[in-house]
């Protein structure tokens, strides 16, 4: 069940530190595709069932994730900066790494509307557990496509796909988040669609400030 948390928490993401390429001509703005308000709520077809934006303080998200059983999978932390919006904090339940911190915050939304664009990461620590250990990963982002994507709620136009590949040499963070991630992301929506080693789903119905899908 845990192996399939990180799909979303690494949707969730990118302009950091230790970045070895970026195409400047293509920078959008991440909070067009990932709106952040409270009380959002997404509902997916995957392990992971829901998600929800439950509070904010000074640019500081909560959200909440839940499994088809209405149990707390995870609650995740998201800074919100100028354009980018970065993963900060996550706490697992029910997991040997209960708490991770990202520094810096890990991205969780497109960066750019270049197909082949990419950002590569080298030297992030995540920092979680008792004994307040710090782990050196590597993680590859890469904007695949950007096209009309069919998904329950409609066809929807002009979704960025973004793909991350994480690496780490901890054999125990790495059973929770090593792989290739593939993250479909909308237009004024957020994320539509992921796919995971572990777990895969697609957006069934959401509730996004005054709107409501489908």
């Amino acid at each position: 069940m845990t192996r399939s948390v990180p799909v979303l928490v690494l949707v969730l993401l990118l302009l950091v530190s230790c970045v070895e390429r970026l195409e400047q001509p293509g920078r959008i703005n991440s909070f067009r595709y990932y709106p952040l308000n409270i009380e959002d709520e997404y509902i997916y077809g995957g392990k992971i069932r829901t998600l929800m934006t439950v509070r904010e303080l000074n640019d500081l998200y909560t959200q909440a994730l839940l499994d088809s059983t209405g149990e707390l999978v995870l609650w995740q932390d998201i800074i919100k900066g100028e354009r980018s919006l970065g993963l900060d904090n996550v706490f697992l339940f029910e997991s040997d790494i209960p708490s991770i911190h990202f520094k810096p915050a890990l991205p969780c939304a497109p960066w750019s509307n270049l197909v082949g664009d990419t950002l590569l990461i080298n030297a992030i620590e995540i920092r979680g557990d008792s004994i307040n250990s710090h782990l050196r990963v590597q993680l590859k982002y890469e904007i695949m496509a950007i096209d009309a994507v069919a998904t329950p709620i409609g066809q929807i136009e002009d979704c960025i796909e973004m793909q991350v590949v994480y690496r780490t040499l901890d054999e125990t963070a790495a059973k929770f988040l090593d792989g290739e991630y593939h993250i479909w992301y909308a237009p004024g929506i957020g994320i539509i669609k992921y796919a995971a080693p572990a777990d895969s789903g697609q957006l069934l119905q959401a509730s996004i400030g005054s709107s409501t899908y489908p």
